[in-house]
């Protein structure tokens, strides 16, 4: 299960509150273009037996065009470090989130990648090394916890995010990115209908939800599960009590958190990719959608496919569990 530690928690948090307050981690001075070294778009699927030392075959070079980048040659052995966070501070923080833009909008462009890629990285196949090289000069931190374990934050409008950044995770194994955990934003390919419209039918949807508020505030989410591609995608809100149902609406800004893994490495059941990606099913009970709607999956996709503000879905108070 992918868990900060304690010492990790609290570094983030006050990385966290230091950004959102407006501490000073860029470079004022000229504009800084990224060096856009390479992460690898090859498909070959990683071998976990295998070690950072197998070399990859050129396909191009990344212009600010919708052109995929060439491969990147992973060198060294991965040796044990201390967890560190350490701001690049080579780009003004204007550029970096021109180009967090940039890569969004060349998601499920033909020509660049779909998930589980993810701007370009491909789980079981692309370096830590070479995304760091690439990504790095966007971040406004890096977190590099161990050899297996890192995140960075990249900045990103308000309206993407209240707190102005978002979150990538990636998990390492041999220097090979081996899973991703993602959070969106308000973006608009990953809006709850695109989503849908882009990924396709989900393998399976899950709902979780309780049965009254708890001080307020009452968790509604759905999870779109999709096994045999290697990603998770799930869409918290905030529910409502309409007589004897609960009652969950996604809304357009309503963002989602993702997980992404090479298919073809990891197997995973629902529960196995919740827990793998921090969803906490043993807090927050999930059912499957039409045991808990009475809808099936396929009229779920065909309806909330379509273009809208909100999509609602109700479920009976008594299949759920109270807060506490």
């Amino acid at each position: 299960m992918h868990r900060l530690n304690l010492y990790q928690k609290i570094i983030y948090l006050v990385i966290a509150s230091c950004l959102v307050a407006g501490c000073g981690v860029m470079n004022n001075g000229s504009k800084i273009l990224p060096k856009l070294t390479p992460v690898t778009t090859s498909t070959e699927p990683y071998v976990m037996t295998k070690t950072a030392t197998r070399t990859m075959t050129p396909t191009g070079t990344l212009t600010p065009t919708n052109t995929p980048r060439n491969t990147y040659t992973p060198t060294g052995t991965p040796t044990t470090r201390l967890p560190t966070w350490t701001p690049p501070a080579t780009m003004k923080i204007d550029d970096a989130m021109f180009w967090v833009d940039y890569y969004h909008t060349l998601d499920y462009d033909e020509t660049w990648c779909h998930l589980p890629c993810w701007w370009g990285t491909t789980p079981g196949v692309d370096t830590w090394e070479g995304v760091h090289r690439l990504f790095g000069p966007m971040a406004l931190m890096i977190y590099e916890g161990s050899v297996s374990y890192a995140e960075m934050l990249f900045p990103v409008k308000k309206s993407v995010n209240k707190n102005k950044y978002l979150s990538t995770k990636y998990f390492i194994q041999d220097g090979i990115i081996e899973s991703m955990e993602v959070d969106t934003g308000n973006i608009a390919n990953y809006r709850f209908y695109k989503f849908l419209e882009n990924n396709g039918q989900p393998g399976e949807v899950w709902i979780r939800a309780y049965k009254e508020p708890y001080r307020g505030f009452l968790p509604f989410a759905v999870a779109l599960f999709y096994p045999d591609r290697g990603f998770i995608a799930e869409y918290e809100t905030q529910g409502q009590i309409v007589g004897e149902r609960v009652k969950g609406c996604i809304y357009r800004e309503s963002r989602a958190v993702m997980g992404l893994w090479s298919p073809a490495i990891a197997k995973y059941t629902f529960y196995e990719a919740a827990k793998e990606f921090s969803l906490d099913p043993d807090g927050w009970e999930y059912l499957p959608l039409e045991e808990a709607s009475g809808m099936d999956i396929e009229t779920f996709y065909n309806q909330f496919k379509k273009p809208n503000n909100t999509w609602c879905i109700e479920t009976p108070k008594e299949l759920w569990n109270p807060v506490y």
